[in-house]
């Protein structure tokens, strides 16, 4: 089906765009007046024919200053001391932290590349240094006939990083084309530029890729493919339309309540698919306006799904990289998303869903409830399948809180309990596994490769800086 667009949102979506643009192009042209220093990259050096003041590092990071017993996340990490210099005359190691240079803290990779710059030919150079917890310093002079070599790549390759990002994310904007296909372009063209200019190589592509949560992904979207394959959903859907005696309002409100508590369990992209559906064929029997509705079920997605661990993928990513209880969700995010799918339903109900029409002809009205009942009562639910459902999601629940003590990790226990129910339902098992959606994993995969060549070019860790530097650290 072709949808034609009104004017007025073609008008917004370019603004839109151009104003993306501009912004990042005021963003790439910061980086232009400090050359960028790829994390994990060669920082300036001092060099003399082939000894050389040489380092390899990248910044430390929350995860790797827990491994390594530091207080805090400051210093760059050494990643390898090539021949040269500080490999003749410092004991430098890779796996070092490079704490001080000269007696001054060193906060990032670019912090360090400005210290090193400003030391001249014949300067004592010092750097205080952590390894497997114990801290100490090491010193060596400069070689008095040394000259500076700067890596002078470094803004071209932030131009052309900055280039890919907005290309790729105006092309998804405008729809362009199948958003997974525009985002593996994307991604295939961060690893070429990585790749030629040293920040990216293949290896740490496929490393920026997190499976956990592409795993939690699968294991809880084969809950609501099943649910979907039970035709519980659609159950529901047309319980609620008798339930409520086919007031709009009232029906609306329920939708998204259903929708809000679906999001909870399961992934919230999985229960979009299973309730609009749904959702379109109530609004077509009673003649009711589908698009604030329909707007209104995603809001209440999103917000169930930031409720919890497992129901919306930021939150898989964010509980696997840092490490976060499937019960810290629940208390500090749960309350907050009650009060906003609160402040959304008051408002919709006040904007939107009041203004929807009712049956003005209680024939009208009675002959539609009769056929819903009729389809309700065709519908074959089978309860006991359902019930084994729902008692392996609750053990699923109880796994999340409990088996994470024993050092069982999200991943398993939601693939564990996606699978133990393919594994009862075997019949369907090629059915629901078909009905995965391949082209969302993959996209998150392309995603987070994308992503990846960000981070590794420095230019995540540049835009933290100069959010600190704007905010002054408040």
């Amino acid at each position: 089906m072709n949808m034609e667009y009104p004017k007025d949102f073609k008008s917004a979506s370019i603004a839109v765009g151009v104003a993306v643009i501009v912004v990042i192009v005021m963003f790439a042209a910061l980086f232009f007046d400090e050359p960028l220093t790829p994390s994990g990259s060669v920082v300036q050096s001092k060099t003399i024919g082939s000894t050389a003041l040489h380092l390899n590092v990248q910044n430390v990071n929350p995860v790797m200053a827990q491994q390594l017993m530091l207080k805090n996340s400051t210093g760059v990490i050494i990643n390898d001391v090539p021949r040269g210099t500080a490999r003749r005359h410092l004991d430098l190691r890779r796996g070092d932290v490079i704490l001080m240079y000269n007696k001054i803290p060193i906060h990032s990779v670019a912090h360090l590349n400005h210290l090193m710059g400003q030391s001249r030919q014949g300067d004592l150079v010092t750097l205080d240094l952590s390894r497997k917890g114990r801290t100490f310093a090491v010193s060596t002079k400069i070689p008095q006939t040394a000259n500076v070599q700067v890596w002078d790549r470094s803004a071209f390759c932030a131009f052309l990083v900055v280039l890919v990002l907005v290309l790729t994310f105006i092309a998804l904007f405008f729809n362009l084309g199948h958003r997974t296909v525009v985002v593996a372009l994307g991604a295939v063209s961060m690893m070429v530029i990585g790749s030629t200019s040293g920040f990216f190589s293949q290896a740490k592509a496929f490393d920026s890729i997190q499976m956990s949560p592409i795993m939690i992904f699968i294991g809880m979207s084969i809950f609501s493919l099943l649910l979907e394959e039970y035709r519980f959903i659609d159950y529901m859907a047309k319980k609620v339309i008798l339930v409520m005696k086919a007031d709009a309002t009232k029906v609306v409100l329920s939708l998204c309540l259903v929708t809000y508590i679906f999001s909870l369990l399961v992934n919230n992209l999985s229960t979009r698919l299973v309730v609009i559906p749904v959702t379109l064929y109530v609004a077509k029997g009673m003649n009711l306006n589908p698009i604030p509705v329909v707007i209104a079920e995603i809001i209440s997605s999103n917000i169930g799904g930031a409720s919890t661990m497992i129901g919306d993928f930021p939150n898989m990513l964010i509980s696997s990289s840092a490490n976060l209880h499937f019960i810290s969700f629940i208390v500090y995010m749960a309350p907050i998303c009650l009060v906003l799918l609160a402040a959304m339903l008051f408002y919709m109900n006040a904007v939107d869903f009041s203004r929807q029409p009712q049956f003005s002809d209680s024939v009208v009205k009675e002959r539609f409830l009769a056929q819903v009942k009729v389809e309700l009562d065709s519908i074959q639910v089978q309860w006991s399948r359902i019930k084994v459902l729902g008692g392996v999601m609750v053990g699923v629940i109880v796994a999340f809180l409990f088996l994470p003590l024993f050092g069982v990790k999200p991943p398993a226990i939601a693939l564990g309990g996606g699978f133990l129910m393919l594994a009862i339902e075997n019949q369907r098992a090629s059915k629901i596994l078909k009905k995965i959606n391949i082209s969302d994993v993959l996209f998150f995969i392309c995603m987070f490769i994308l992503v990846g060549g960000a981070l590794h070019s420095g230019l995540l860790k540049e835009l933290s800086d100069m959010m600190i530097r704007f905010t002054q650290g408040s």
